[in-house]
């Protein structure tokens, strides 16, 4: 089951990734696409490195200090001149978040974005431009892949590309089922275990707020339901890709080597299918019993 969720035009929630969109999450059919929180709205620019003007031997020791790192998008640093690009800056922390070893930003236009989000104007072949802050980012893989975030990072979901940020951003387990706390549902925003704590629904009650803009209810892949923006449209046997592709009450099925829209069904009160297929377990983590979809 797959359980990423399309992500709106960029993670307006600050990219303390709390959008009330969905998440992809990969991997599982119940994800939907959520927007990772916005550099914008994390207080990025503000609180990128700012260096005081040191005078005398400081100022003589700063100048023979070499850079930390090659100066690209999202390398370490200590200081804004340790980075290249248009306005550089060196982020060490934001709104309570540490950047470990520091991050490399710099300014940019995401007009300039390629179809992957890649940004010729952030330094280094792998910096994307962020579409709300117009900052670069490092992009990034899981850590597992080609690109993977350095130590201390995870890579989350971007509006249009993945990017890295620290680990501290994590809220929650998304292994573990009720991690949030009474009334929040962890979701995954990255292609690395990246939780963050969002509102708890009711998949079969769809019981999501719908001001100020609609939201549904889809199930995350341990069967627990996480209201999400943008909820799709997709009828029952639709091929999707992220569970919010799908009409409310549907989620995105894994089956072989595609993905389907298909109803939720039993949970604690066994819920029937009623499309004249069975129920099966929504994920190999989740059976039948907690959640799952009529598609046997």
């Amino acid at each position: 089951m797959n359980t990423s969720i399309r992500l709106p035009v960029i993670l307006k929630a600050g990219w303390m990734l709390l959008a009330v969109s969905a998440g992809l999450i990969a991997c599982s059919s119940s994800s939907d696409s959520a927007p990772p929180p916005t550099t914008e709205d994390s207080g990025l620019q503000q609180d990128a490195a700012t260096e005081a003007e040191p005078d005398g031997p400081v100022a003589e020791a700063a100048e023979d200090t070499k850079p930390v790192g090659d100066g690209r998008t999202g390398a370490p640093c200590e200081k804004n001149a340790d980075c290249q690009g248009t306005k550089p800056m060196c982020l060490l922390t934001s709104k309570g978040h540490t950047f470990q070893g520091g991050y490399c930003m710099s300014s940019c236009d995401p007009a300039n974005n390629d179809a992957n989000g890649y940004n010729a104007e952030c330094p280094g072949p792998t910096g994307v431009c962020d579409l709300d802050a117009k900052l670069c980012m490092a992009g990034c893989t899981d850590k597992g892949g080609s690109l993977p975030c350095r130590a201390g990072y995870l890579c989350a979901f971007g509006a249009t590309s993945n990017q890295c940020f620290p680990e501290d951003y994590s809220q929650c387990d998304v292994t573990e089922r009720g991690s949030c706390g009474a009334g929040k549902t962890c979701k995954l925003f990255g292609l690395d275990p990246l939780g963050l704590c969002v509102t708890a629904c009711d998949v079969f009650k769809q019981d999501c707020a719908q001001t100020p803009e609609p939201q549904a209810c889809y199930s995350t892949g341990l069967g627990e339901g996480a209201c999400s923006i943008l909820p799709g449209k997709g009828a029952d046997g639709v091929a999707c890709i992220y569970a919010n592709d799908c009409a409310p009450g549907l989620g995105c099925n894994e089956e072989g080597s595609s993905r389907y829209c298909r109803p939720y069904c039993g949970g604690p009160d066994n819920k029937p299918c009623t499309n004249g297929k069975t129920c099966v377990d929504l994920s190999t983590d989740t059976p039948v019993s907690i959640l799952g979809f009529c598609a046997g």
